[in-house]
């Protein structure tokens, strides 16, 4: 075979290897497909990290505006100096371009920050991702209740400025509809996580009145996504025989409110106490605070009066 024919031969098995590369690369509607389903994902499952993998065609450009929503704006981030490399991928806040074709995971968050949703689509390393686990709640007794768990970075980059709170809430009926109160906060902030690392909280908190309740616990980072648990109890403890009603005290009138005081003594805790001035004719709906001495009344003053 001359050199002319192994030219030609040269020539075809290149162009042919063109082709099928071009035949077997994704369409750039392929991918951005897969990149608006892996946004919506990530809305619908608000706080966790979603992640795919995606073949990236050379050439493909994407401007974020594209997979903005009327719930979201979309940010695209680089969590990976190796992957993105100028010369091969190009990655701004709101725009991105592939310069050589490129299989990579990809990686999809969304955070409900009011308006809008917060969405990035990270390249690169799994970025840090807050996980609640092992949660231990102890039930109240004698008013005193506690929960224990654990807060692990499942990410691949360190979780960095994340904080948990406990939110205690009792549950009220007003009319039809079941409203919560917050009753309770505790706020905490954690220490740096390193990837696969956990650290336990423990707290304890009063419940103080018989009731319905709702304890949510919450933990998110500022790039860390967020975690939720949430469990409904019931409070209803019998009073001690020596835990007794005592007298209505005089209303007072602060800042617009009429505050009054129904007092008790011998119980142990505010729920007793509420219990005993319900047997007395005291509506549970009306009693804002309650302590083991005694519980409280508040309503709006009418016309600067109680």
């Amino acid at each position: 075979m001359n050199a002319f024919r192994l030219l030609v031969v040269a020539a075809v098995a290149a162009a042919l290897i063109y082709v099928v590369m071009g035949l077997f690369q994704p369409s750039e509607v392929e991918i951005f497909m897969k990149l608006k389903a892996g946004i919506d994902y990530a809305e619908q499952n608000e706080g966790r990290l979603h992640e795919t993998e995606i073949a990236y065609r050379a050439g493909f450009g994407l401007k974020a505006e594209a997979l903005d929503s009327p719930s979201r704006s979309v940010r695209l981030e680089c969590s990976s100096v190796g992957t993105c490399a100028k010369e091969k991928i190009s990655i701004e806040p709101r725009s991105m371009a592939i310069s050589e074709q490129a299989l990579l995971r990809t990686y999809f968050r969304c955070m409900d920050k009011g308006p809008l949703n917060d969405c990035i689509i990270y390249f690169g390393d799994r970025p840090a991702q807050v996980e609640l686990s092992s949660v231990e709640f102890t039930e109240p007794k004698g008013g005193s209740a506690a929960i224990t768990f654990s807060v692990k970075n499942v990410g691949g980059i360190d979780a960095v400025d994340s904080v948990y709170a406990i939110k205690l809430y009792l549950k009220k009926m007003e009319g039809e509809e079941e409203k919560e109160v917050l009753r309770s906060e505790i706020r905490g902030l954690l220490k740096k996580l390193v990837p696969r690392e956990s650290q336990f909280v423990r707290h304890q908190f009063e419940v103080l009145q018989d009731g319905r309740y709702a304890l949510k616990v919450g933990v998110e980072g500022e790039d860390a996504g967020r975690a939720q648990w949430e469990k409904v109890f019931e409070v209803a403890e019998k009073p001690l025989a020596t835990c007794a009603a005592g007298e209505k005290a005089a209303t007072t009138l602060n800042n617009g409110v009429c505050r009054t005081q129904y007092a008790c003594s011998g119980c142990e805790t505010g729920a007793e106490c509420s219990l005993r001035w319900q047997e007395k004719g005291l509506s549970e709906t009306e009693i804002t605070e309650a302590y083991k001495s005694g519980v409280y009344v508040e309503k709006p003053a009418q016309n600067g009066e109680c």
